[in-house]
């Protein structure tokens, strides 16, 4: 039996992200579920005594499951669920300073997946090659369309987007000749947890010449508020770009084409999230200094450093050792290195940078 003080508290937690941190009904939702797999686990112990229940809270997960399919949580939940009780376990020491003074910081630090569920293997995201691939490749039927939707691959990678953004953006908030971004909410753009930033373009010119391409077609059909991947109808000898509002799963639509366009191209499909990993990965292999490392950060709409690093909280030493600080493959020498960051990734194999950056790109990406 799920404990009612504890309960009480998620519910306090929840309300906090919402009215303060004004996160989204999507996000408010997930935290919930995480915040209940964590009230199961402490059945009727109150959060006071968190700290000596057994099995630890890690090991815990590990046998749970999802709702309805009954299936084991897989690995990338059970590490989502573990930082948001660590992030709940700091908001009440913050917030509830005199109950919680007794449960320690360092076990709250320690709260990490079980090693049992850190699984190898290569993380998938779509690389240079095949996002020109696809852009560039010559279609004939429904040729309107497939314009579009090779436009649609040449954005993704270079901005890095997320799918829900990208597909609600208006003519109005792209700015090739800035090579800028207007991901405002103010102007209709689904962001996550409603974030507004202008962000910046991968200055790739076969992709950005796609772009520009598409660009200027859509300018000259539609008007600024209309949607720059825009919905197109008709029958197929007259297809026709439309200024029509998209509908809220816009962003499944898109996934939909680019599976298409990929069957046309016969390459295998990769989701538009992948890109957003995609345009992280092809950008850290381009960094040289903690200053690039940032710009990504904010480039991916972290609100600071501090965002990033947190998501990487669950990492023992050697993990952070190569899948955080090495942020370039370049070598360069201890003479010419302008920071401790320089000087340490000249330790680091090629091998190893390669194997960090894509792991860190995923990690950006989510």
């Amino acid at each position: 039996m799920v404990n009612r003080n504890n309960y009480k508290l998620t519910r306090e937690f929840l309300d906090f992200l919402s009215e303060i941190k004004r996160l989204s009904p999507g996000s408010l939702h997930r935290y919930k579920v995480y915040l209940n797999h964590f009230l199961i686990w402490l059945d009727e112990m109150s959060i006071e005594k968190c700290d000596t229940k057994r099995p630890s809270f890690p090991s815990f997960l590990q046998t749970s499951r999802m709702d309805q399919r009954d299936q084991p949580l897989i690995i990338d939940t059970q590490k989502k669920i573990v930082q948001t009780i660590r992030r709940f376990l700091h908001w009440l020491k913050l917030y509830h300073t005199q109950r919680f003074k007794s449960l320690p910081e360092v076990w709250i630090d320690s709260l990490q997946p079980s090693p049992g569920v850190v699984v190898a293997g290569e993380h998938e995201y779509v690389t240079l090659e095949e996002a020109v691939h696809l852009a560039t490749i010559l279609l004939g039927q429904e040729k309107q369309v497939f314009l579009r939707d090779q436009a649609a691959v040449a954005m993704l990678f270079v901005s890095g987007m997320r799918a829900s953004a990208f597909s609600t953006l208006p003519i109005e908030a792209v700015d090739l000749p800035a090579m800028t971004v207007k991901q405002w909410p103010s102007l209709g753009v689904r962001t996550k947890n409603q974030k507004h930033a202008s962000t910046y373009l991968l200055d790739v010119p076969v992709l950005i010449d796609v772009i520009k391409s598409w660009d200027a077609f859509v300018r000259s059909q539609l008007p600024t508020s209309a949607m720059w991947y825009a919905p197109i109808y008709g029958e197929w000898s007259n297809r026709t770009v439309s200024p029509a509002t998209p509908g809220k799963n816009r962003n499944i639509s898109l996934g939909k084409r680019l599976m298409r366009l990929s069957q046309m191209a016969g390459v295998p499909y990769k989701s538009p999230h992948k890109y957003r990993h995609g345009h992280a990965v092809y950008a850290l292999l381009q960094a040289k200094t903690m200053a690039d490392y940032k710009a990504i950060s904010q480039n991916s709409m972290h609100e600071n450093i501090n965002i990033t690093d947190s998501i990487y909280a669950w990492l023992n030493g050697d993990e952070i050792k190569q899948r955080i600080i090495s942020l370039g493959i370049n070598k360069v020498s201890l003479e010419e290195a302008d920071n401790e960051l320089e000087n340490f990734l000249c330790k680091l194999s090629r091998t190893e940078l390669k194997q960090a950056i894509i792991r860190s790109a995923q990690l950006l990406a989510d």
